[in-house]
């Protein structure tokens, strides 16, 4: 169940390759079909991808997050279970 506030929420297919990640990231930096101003992607548990393309979506998460820049018209944020802060972490610090 998807936070209060929170829409859009539903299982997606990772599409990986350079294509793949920049519509990945294209499809996180436009938000303007949304009327929310607060964007929140839950994930319950770690996406089941092999390590590489792991590291590449959290990587492309983060870029994403980081992107967005105070006074636009939507605030975008990625949040993963406590118990899987330490594994994201490391995969980000590696890479």
């Amino acid at each position: 169940m998807a936070p209060p506030g929170v829409s859009g929420v539903g299982r997606q297919r990772i599409v990986t390759g350079r294509n793949g990640e920049v519509a990945l990231f294209d499809c996180f930096r436009d938000f303007g079909w949304l009327n929310e101003y607060n964007i929140v992607l839950v994930h319950t548990e770690i996406p089941k991808l092999p390590q590489s393309e792991l590291a590449t979506y959290l990587r492309l998460l983060r870029d994403c997050v980081l992107d967005w820049r105070p006074g636009e018209a939507h605030r975008f944020d990625v949040i993963f279970a406590e118990s899987d802060k330490e594994i994201v972490g490391d995969i980000l610090r590696d890479g």
